[in-house]
């Protein structure tokens, strides 16, 4: 259904600045980096990505849980580090290593 004129004085939704088109399942995740134009999401396969949002396209693409993701959280301040939770319980410590690819070992 759509709707041509507000009703009862709300306002429509913005058009988006951008559409960021990657992920195959459902984004079930997201995280702004606080001190640069990166965001990580995580979806519901499993797999985390980092993105330019400068760029508008994915930096990093990697599956990190077999159940699928619940959260992706950075640390405040300037750090290369994220940490992802998958449904199955799993916590998991990754180091962004040269802005290309993700390490087990920060």
């Amino acid at each position: 259904m759509i709707l041509s004129e507000p009703q009862q004085g709300r306002k429509p939704s913005p058009d988006p600045v951008a559409v960021l088109r990657s992920h195959t399942s459902d984004v079930t995740c997201l995280e702004f980096h606080a001190c640069s134009n990166l965001l990580w999401s995580g979806d519901a396969d499993g797999h985390i990505k980092l993105w330019d949002i400068a760029m508008r396209r994915a930096l990093v693409s990697r599956r990190v849980s077999a159940a699928g993701m619940i959260a992706v959280k950075t640390p405040w301040g300037p750090s290369d580090v994220v940490i992802s939770q998958g449904r199955d319980g799993t916590l998991n410590c990754w180091q962004l290593v040269d802005g290309a690819s993700l390490s087990s070992d920060p």
